[in-house]
């Protein structure tokens, strides 16, 4: 019984972990996509009306997501410290170079925000492109908590799953952030045309991110076949393709320039559902490798019982009142009676 409520617990604890990330995916991405279009108004497409509800959708809020990330964090690393020794390696790859971009990001925002009159093509480049690196480097957790790089003793480079992961991470994340831009500024600002403006350009995203989710499913059935083969089982392929479909369907609507709010909702859900398949095939594994003797499952790294428990409850009490505090954030400041971009009643 014992082991049962041990085995049990280390489930509980993995999809808490979860919990935490999956805000900071959808809000970050969210985040991250809506920099990389303000760059892109910015250095090709001259659009200061973009530019204007891009800045004032971030200003207020910018990087609140980012307590999720470090609350899974230290969930990881206090749920289970038999890990620690592997995700301190795989942070020195990824999470390293992820919070340097991130740093950076937040300095050229500060900076694009209070000299939004006489910036230069640089600073929003740079803005633009390290929103979307931090992002790709954090997505290298995947490959690496798939068994690639350390657990197999093979450079990380060599592994196609280590390539296609951030190309995929990128494509979803100016997918989301051109979505919700499309939606704000069609309830915000009624303005129709640049709307649809950011709708198509999240559309014309869509193809890339199928082709690049097929070779991702190839790579990982290489890196891992365990999780591979559970990929292809039932129920985890009939939610991919749900998934899949709704994401094409938000495509269609976006390309029409039609329905952006559940547009919206169909990419955020499509998102989510993979990212629940893909969490739910990694069990029992927290680290899987090609071996046995390498792989670390949620058990063999979880810790003590009665610090788990002590943690399992001050983390979901602690996501109970982060999340609704975020989505008040999200209300009072972004959601409020329609205005033009530049922030004048109508």
């Amino acid at each position: 019984m014992e082991a049962v409520s041990v085995s049990s617990l280390a489930t509980v604890a993995f999809w808490v972990s979860a919990a935490l990330l999956l805000p900071y995916a959808v809000g970050g991405s969210i985040e991250f996509g809506a920099g990389a279009f303000y760059a892109w108004t910015h250095l090709a497409d001259g659009n200061q009306k973009a530019r204007a509800a891009v800045m004032r959708f971030m200003s207020p809020l910018w990087e609140t997501t980012n307590v999720f990330l470090i609350a899974y964090m230290v969930s990881m690393v206090a749920f289970f410290p038999g890990s620690l020794s592997y995700l301190t390696r795989a942070f020195f790859v990824a999470g390293a170079a992820g919070l340097l971009f991130l740093v950076l990001r937040g300095l050229f925002f500060t900076y694009l925000y209070l000299n939004r009159q006489q910036t230069g093509p640089l600073a929003a480049l740079v803005f633009g492109l390290s929103g979307l690196l931090a992002p790709a480097c954090f997505s290298l957790f995947i490959p690496l908590l798939a068994g690639a790089g350390p657990a197999s003793g093979q450079s990380l480079a060599r592994s196609g799953l280590a390539w296609v992961t951030p190309l995929l991470t990128v494509c979803y994340t100016l997918e989301l952030g051109g979505s919700f831009l499309a939606y704000y500024v069609a309830r915000e600002d009624r303005d129709l045309p640049l709307a649809n403006w950011f709708a198509r350009a999240a559309a014309a995203i869509t193809p890339i991110i199928l082709v690049l989710f097929g070779l991702f499913l190839v790579f990982l059935n290489q890196q891992a076949p365990r999780q591979g083969e559970a990929l292809r089982t039932f129920p985890a392929n009939l939610v991919m393709a749900t998934a899949i479909l709704m994401l094409v369907a938000a495509a269609r609507w976006q390309w029409r320039g039609e329905h952006h709010g559940l547009s919206l909702a169909l990419a955020l859900l499509s998102f989510t559902l993979l990212f629940i398949t893909g969490a739910a095939t990694h069990l029992p594994y927290l680290v899987e490798a090609g071996t046995a003797e390498q792989s670390i499952t949620v058990e063999q790294a979880l810790v003590n019982s009665t610090m788990l428990r002590a943690l399992l409850i001050s983390l979901v009490v602690g996501l109970a009142l982060i999340l609704p505090m975020l989505v008040w954030l999200y209300r009072v400041f972004l959601f409020h009676p329609a205005r033009d971009v530049s922030g004048q009643a109508p």
